[in-house]
This record gives structure tokens, C-alpha cells and sequence, in this order.
């Protein structure tokens, strides 16, 4: 992640498994010092991955973060693929 322009770890990364057919979702917590950061992804709906012509997956995401008994959130959308 970065944080004031550095690349810092987050506590509790770890690979998870890539999401391809719409309505699933996946949500993964994570610690930076004192900011706690709550990522939850779904794939919305499109093609279904791996028919021809299909190879980007569309996500919707929600990005949370908590610290000092304050709550941020962003929501996200965008594709992966070729």
C-alpha cells in the first residue's frame, strides 16, 4: 500500500484466490499501525469468464479504513484482464 508516498507492508497480507464468476465476493482485513483497512471485492456482472471472447472480469469494490474512531471509505470499479 501506499501511504504519504511510500510503499509500506500491510499486517495480515496474504494471496487470495481471483474471482471470475459474477456475485462472488471476498472480503480481507488488514492492519497498518494503528489504521485498520477492510477491502471487500465482487465481481459484477459481464461475460462469463473463459467463453471465447471473454478475458476481463469487472470488479466492484469498497475500500474501508478505520483509525482514531473515524471511518473512511472509497468505492471502487474497474477490470482485469487483457
Amino acid at each position: 500500500m501506499m501511504r504519504e508516498g511510500k510503499l509500506v507492508s500491510l499486517w495480515g497480507a496474504k494471496e487470495s484466490p481471483l474471482l471470475t464468476q459474477a456475485g462472488l465476493s471476498l472480503a480481507q482485513s488488514f492492519r497498518y499501525q494503528a489504521t485498520a483497512i477492510t477491502v471487500e471485492n465482487q465481481v459484477r456482472p459481464g461475460c462469463t469468464w473463459g467463453e471465447q471472447g471473454c478475458e476481463v472480469v469487472g470488479y466492484i469494490s469498497q475500500i474501508s479504513t478505520f483509525e482514531n474512531y473515524q471511518q473512511c471509505q472509497w468505492n471502487l470499479q474497474g477490470d482485469c484482464g487483457c
